[in-house]
């Protein structure tokens, strides 16, 4: 019998004084780079239109989990006002020492990698659950069956070739050795998705995704981890985001895929990086159209902290548009 599904999100509120009081201890303050950027750590808002958008379009979805370190997140009680108690009690907040547990020695950290590496382990998940980003966005009415057939995850992205990320290691192998180069990335996901498939033995391809809800089947990883604990201790072991880690969701993604006949889906997704763009509301607008030719299932906006205020503005009365439907 096919049990519920939960949702869970991770977020954190980088202007608390506690947090930043432990980031002073472990980053030095001549960094400046996405690892440890305060964008990275920054609150906007955008777990509101997250949660909103579970609640309003993923309606078979049971509880969120939001997990945290040591911080009760303000969005429980706008959720409570928004939707009423009887829907923010279904929000439970986990502390990292909650999936820690065991690993301790690893804490604090302030890597999303290995955060991600041990969310499975959060006390009562359901076997089946998924996975967002705090600002990732649910666009349209969705229902079980476009996240899982049965038990088996349904995956989101496409085949790409290894060669893809020798490039980026490359360049960022010149940058660190004070060399001419190239743009390079000092971190880069698609890298920790290639280690991820690399360690389930695939040689020449990898399976890549992009910003969309994760859907996991529990049981996987746990059974993986329970062989393997030398690589759960390894990937937990780095407190900021480090270029020998794999990343989890292409973890689960290769198990499914070798267990075979995978679904597999297009993203579907409309990201959006304003603060990256010299003329913001413009591209705003572009990307509204795109998404609106293309119907995106999924919405991601990234770097809000950094993004004009009159762009966030426009952004937040987009989200409340498509979810509450408010122009």
């Amino acid at each position: 019998m096919e049990q519920s599904i939960d949702a869970v999100i991770t977020w954190v509120d980088g202007n608390d004084p506690a947090l930043k009081a432990k980031q002073l201890q472990y980053f030095t303050e001549d960094e400046d780079n996405d690892i440890t950027s305060e964008a990275r750590f920054s609150d906007n808002g955008e777990i509101y239109y997250c949660i909103s958008a579970i609640i309003t379009n993923a309606t078979f979805i049971n509880r969120i989990f939001i997990v945290t370190d040591d911080q009760h997140p303000p969005v429980i009680a706008q959720i409570a006002q928004k939707f009423g108690q009887d829907v923010a009690d279904r929000i439970v907040v986990v502390d990292h020492k909650e999936i820690f547990r065991g690993y301790e020695a690893f804490l604090p950290t302030f890597n999303s990698v290995s955060i991600e590496t041990v969310l499975h382990r959060i006390p009562d998940l359901s076997e089946r659950y998924i996975y967002f980003n705090d600002d990732f966005i649910i666009a349209k009415r969705m229902n079980e069956n476009d996240f899982f057939v049965g038990n088996r995850a349904i995956l989101r992205g496409e085949w790409r070739n290894d060669s893809i990320t020798y490039f980026n290691a490359k360049q960022r192998q010149r940058m660190l050795d004070g060399r001419w180069h190239l743009s390079a990335k000092i971190f880069s996901y698609k890298e920790c998705q290639y280690l991820a498939f690399k360690l389930l033995g695939f040689a020449d391809n990898f399976f890549w995704h992009d910003h969309t809800p994760h859907p996991f089947y529990r049981p996987n990883l746990e059974a993986y981890f329970a062989e393997n604990e030398d690589v759960l201790r390894t990937n937990l072991s780095f407190r900021i985001r480090d270029m020998s880690q794999h990343d989890t969701m292409s973890l689960a993604n290769g198990l499914e895929i070798l267990d075979g006949d995978a679904t597999i889906r297009s993203p579907s997704l409309t990201l959006m990086k304003p603060s990256a763009k010299w003329f913001q509301r413009f591209y705003l607008f572009r990307k509204r159209r795109s998404f609106e030719k293309r119907e995106s299932t999924f919405i991601c906006v990234q770097s809000l902290s950094s993004t004009d205020p009159k762009a966030r503005d426009d952004i937040f009365a987009w989200l409340n548009e498509i979810i509450f439907g408010k122009p």
